[in-house]
């Protein structure tokens, strides 16, 4: 089996850990999230970064 068929199995199995975490989120009575700022080049503009969130 070639590199790409082993890395379509892994997402395969896990699915049912992908579904349980989709439940987790979903009925919990808040969300966190985490807005570091970090920089990030962008392809069409080279040397200048664009400001992404973790």
């Amino acid at each position: 089996m070639a590199l790409d068929g082993w890395v379509m199995r892994v997402g395969e199995l896990l699915e049912p850990v992908v579904g349980a975490m989709r439940r987790g989120l979903l009925t919990a009575s808040y969300i966190q999230a985490d807005e570091t700022p970090v920089p990030v080049q962008m392809h069409d503009h080279r040397g200048e970064n664009h400001q992404a969130y973790l």
